[in-house]
């Protein structure tokens, strides 16, 4: 493995780094001899160096005195740290810069984060002060077997800084170890949090006869893993999603579909795997395989892929027994990528509402279209939501922070429970009763948009992105609105 240095720094010199990118003011006291001069005597005479954060610089001389004290003739500031006393100092006063440098050697992947101190001073040239930076606090990463994390120094940074270094840290991982291992796969973890790049390198070592990276980033259970047999190759990963089905004509497309995808930035698996289940006639399979721009659901980051296709086969399973397989099939490829959305809407519905007997009965046979069948979908959880019981919403603190008076026009809320989500719904005429189960097991979190007094948008915050922002009748959100909250 190369030496690799990665600065997030600006290409300037530490000699020319200012004290005020550290936030801290600094003292420096220095014998004389040790400063460049005109004269050769020492005579017992100190130099004692002040560097204010707010940029202002001073330098005295001083015989026979411990320490000179200083205040700054510029801000006032009186607080001036001993250099020879950062070790000591914790993050509740030493200011770490935020950015940070990787590297990387035979054995090791790390990132290091520098307060930027003064380290010395030339009097023979007006006073100048030298600056160095000194590591505050450093993370990194053995891969051997197994990912080893070591932290040094953690004391020293807030965790905003720290959680910027262990981003920083893991991509540049990712990036480092992937060019290593599969250059393909760098395209992979550019917007990957920490957290899946680890468990995608953590599942590399595990298997290693892996031939793709690519397959590394579908976050996915370990039954994948066990039915895709020893060879652990992208053809027995294929296999598996297509539900092991031999038809030539089905394998065809799907390494089409598979190729085609990789060339736009990712595969998607999903969606091959519930069309090769869900659909017997392998006409029918090849069609949906071959409809490229044909998506189930836009969300990538399942937690497992058997588990989140089972919700999406479930509502199929029910709508084959209104339309018939041809019907489904001709919906799916007309349907748009505007249409995803409602789709993922009937899907929470279908599994969070509904058992085959009770939405039998309520269900009535609409036009084979994604919007129609949503809106029908609606129609019945209105229908039955008086009876269903009151579900209390309990919240952290972390979602209540953002309630509240907005923009001196707006109110944010939360609904308090199942019944007054209810009526939100009514009054939107959307699906958001769907979302009783998400809300109560803090998968996803909805939030109210009130303009005196009355609910004209509904937000759905996940994983800290903004995944839905609608009015009545899923309507989209007008442009000062959209921008409004994505600052909020």
């Amino acid at each position: 493995m190369h030496t690799t240095i990665c600065s997030l720094y600006d290409e300037t010199s530490p000699d020319e780094l200012h004290t005020a990118i550290g936030k801290n003011s600094w003292y420096l006291k220095l014998p004389l001899v040790s400063c460049r001069h005109l004269f050769k005597e020492d005579y017992g005479y100190t130099v004692h160096v002040f560097a204010c954060a707010c940029g202002e610089e001073r330098v005295v001389i001083a015989k026979g005195r411990s320490r000179v004290r200083c205040r700054c003739r510029k801000c006032d500031n009186a607080i001036f740290f001993d250099v020879s006393q950062i070790e000591r100092y914790d993050k509740s006063v030493l200011r770490v810069d935020a950015n940070a440098e990787c590297f990387a050697d035979a054995k090791r992947i790390g990132v290091r984060a520098y307060v930027v101190v003064p380290e010395g001073v030339e009097l023979a040239a007006g006073e100048k002060i030298r600056y160095a930076k000194r590591v505050a606090t450093e993370i990194t990463v053995t891969l051997e077997r197994q990912v080893e994390i070591a932290y040094r120094g953690k004391e020293k940074v807030t965790d905003e800084v720290h959680e910027k270094m262990e981003t920083l840290l893991w991509r540049f991982v990712a990036r480092h170890y992937f060019r290593e291992y599969d250059g393909e796969s760098v395209s992979y973890v550019k917007h990957m949090s920490p957290s899946r790049i680890k468990e995608a390198i953590s599942r590399l070592l595990r298997y290693p006869g892996l031939k793709r990276g690519d397959f590394l980033f579908w976050v996915m259970d370990e039954a994948l893993y066990y039915h895709a047999g020893e060879e652990k190759s992208p053809e027995a990963f294929l296999r598996y999603i297509r539900n092991e089905r031999d038809e030539k004509s089905v394998k065809r497309a799907m390494y089409r579909r598979y190729g085609y995808e990789l060339e736009k930035g990712g595969f998607h698996p999903l969606t091959p795997y519930v069309v090769c289940r869900a659909f017997r006639d392998p006409n029918y399979v090849v069609r949906l395989l071959e409809a490229y721009d044909f998506a189930l659901t836009r969300d990538t980051r399942y937690q497992s892929i058997s588990l989140k296709a089972a919700a999406h086969g479930m509502l199929i399973d029910f709508l084959k027994t209104r339309y018939g397989e041809k019907r489904l099939v001709k919906m799916f490829e007309t349907m748009g990528e505007d249409d995803t959305i409602y789709w993922e809407d009937s899907v929470e519905m279908f599994t969070a509402l509904f058992d085959r007997e009770s939405i039998a009965d309520l269900f009535r046979t609409v036009k084979a279209d994604v919007r129609e069948i949503h809106d029908e979908l609606v129609r019945c959880a209105h229908l039955v939501g008086h009876a269903h019981a009151t579900v209390l919403f309990e919240y952290t603190e972390a979602q209540r922070k953002p309630c509240g008076i907005w923009q001196e026009r707006f109110e944010i809320v939360l609904p308090k429970d199942s019944g007054e989500l209810y009526l939100w719904a009514k009054t939107l005429h959307n699906c958001l009763y769907g979302y009783v189960d998400a809300i109560r097991y803090r998968q996803t979190t909805v939030y109210g948009i009130k303009e005196n007094g009355m609910l004209c948008y509904a937000a759905e915050i996940r994983n800290d992105r903004i995944v839905q922002l609608r009015g009545a009748y899923n309507a989209e959100a007008d442009e000062v609105i959209c921008r409004g909250i994505e600052a909020w």
